[in-house]
């Protein structure tokens, strides 16, 4: 993941492991060194994670 998402206020995505073989922590991580924090975090179950972070920078 090469791209610059610090433009962003707001990100909310929904990560299917069972679908991408990737943890979510890899694109977590990456947000976090742009600025951005958790602010929610539901797991519909083992497979489903559903996240919202904000970028306290902007």
């Amino acid at each position: 993941m090469n791209s610059d998402l610090s433009d962003f206020k707001i990100i909310y995505f929904e990560h299917h492991k069972f679908l991408t073989g990737i943890n979510h922590e890899n694109l977590v991580n990456k947000l976090k060194s742009e600025g951005f924090m958790i602010v929610g975090e539901n797991k519909f179950n083992k497979q489903v994670d559903t996240i919202c972070m904000i970028n306290n920078f902007k």
